[in-house]
C-alpha cells in the first residue's frame, strides 16, 4: 500500500524573488480570471496533473468518495462550504479531453467554479511532447502518460515497443499558474495544490522554489515518480529526499507526501 505522510513546515518562506517574475499576459489568464470573478471565490484548488478528474470530483461530491484519503485534506483547507471555492486543473492527455469536457460542464452546472487548462505542467510556456502508450495497452499505464523528453529511458522504450504514441501539447509556466491563481484571491490566500506529473516533479519543483512560487501555497499535497524520472534510481531517490527536506525547511506549508509504486498511482 502506498504510505501517506503529512510533514509540518517551520521555516519562513522567502518570497523576494516574486518581485522579479516575468508577469506577461498568457492567453489562459483571462479564462482564470473570469472564473474567479464569476463565482467570487475565495479560496482555491490547483489541480496539478488531473488526469480524467477524480481529484475535482473529490472536491465536489465528497459523499461520492467516502473514506478517500484526500477528504480531510480538503475539508482542512476549505470546510464543507465548497460554493466559494474555484479549482484550476492542468491536464495534457487528449484522450481525457472528452471526459473532462463533460466533468466540467457538469460541475459547472452545479454552480461549481471549475476549470481544466489542456496542457503540461511546465516551466515556461511552451510546446512539449507527451508519450501516450497504445490505446487499450493498459488502463493504469494509459493514465499516466508523460512527457517524452522526462521518463526514464527503459520507460520510452517500453512505452515506443507497445506503439506508443508521441504529441504536442500546450505547456504552462506553472509557476505563473501559481501566481496568478494566488493573485486572484482574497486575504488570507487560500491555495491546495495538488502535484502528480509522472516524474516532471524533479524539474518542476526546483523552478517553483526558486521563482518563490511554491511558497504562495497554502498547502502541498504531492506525489513522488523516482521511477518515471530521466536519473538512475539511486540518484532519483537522492532527489527525491533532497527536494523533500528542502521544502521541509524553506516552507510554511503543510506538504502530504505519496511516494509512487509503478502500477499502482494514489489517487
Amino acid at each position: 500500500m502506498v504510505t501517506w505522510r503529512v510533514v509540518a513546515l517551520l521555516a519562513t518562506c522567502n518570497l523576494a524573488s516574486l518581485t522579479s517574475a516575468d508577469m506577461a499576459t498568457e492567453p489562459w489568464k483571462p479564462r482564470v480570471s473570469a472564473l474567479f470573478r464569476q463565482h467570487r471565490c475565495t479560496a482555491a484548488y490547483l489541480d496539478v496533473g488531473t488526469n480524467i478528474g477524480v481529484q475535482l470530483r473529490k472536491l465536489f461530491e465528497p459523499h461520492r468518495f467516502e473514506g478517500a484519503p484526500v477528504l480531510p485534506v480538503f475539508s482542512a483547507a476549505f470546510g464543507e462550504d465548497r460554493c466559494r471555492v474555484c479549482a484550476v486543473g492542468i491536464e495534457p492527455n487528449p484522450r481525457h479531453a472528452r471526459r473532462l469536457d463533460v466533468l466540467e460542464s457538469k460541475l459547472t452546472a452545479a454552480g461549481f467554479g471549475v476549470l481544466v487548462l489542456r496542457g503540461a505542467a511546465t516551466t515556461e510556456m511552451s510546446t512539449v511532447q507527451l508519450a501516450l502508450p497504445a490505446k487499450g495497452w493498459n488502463e493504469g499505464i494509459d493514465l499516466d502518460a508523460r512527457l517524452g523528453g522526462l521518463e526514464a529511458p527503459q520507460q520510452r522504450n517500453a512505452f515506443a515497443a507497445r506503439g506508443a504514441e508521441l504529441v504536442n501539447v500546450t505547456g504552462f509556466d506553472l509557476a505563473a499558474v501559481i501566481r496568478h491563481v494566488h493573485a486572484q484571491l482574497p486575504a488570507p490566500h487560500r491555495l491546495l495544490m495538488k502535484v502528480d506529473v509522472e516524474g516532471h516533479e524533479y524539474e518542476l519543483l526546483p523552478r517553483l522554489l526558486a521563482t518563490g512560487a511554491l511558497c504562495l501555497a497554502t498547502k502541498l499535497f504531492l506525489e513522488w515518480h523516482p521511477r518515471s524520472s530521466p536519473l538512475p534510481g539511486g540518484q532519483a531517490l537522492t532527489l527525491t529526499l533532497t527536494l523533500t527536506l528542502t521544502l521541509t525547511l524553506t516552507l510554511t506549508l503543510t506538504l502530504t507526501l505519496t511516494l509512487s509504486q509503478e502500477g499502482r498511482p494514489a489517487r
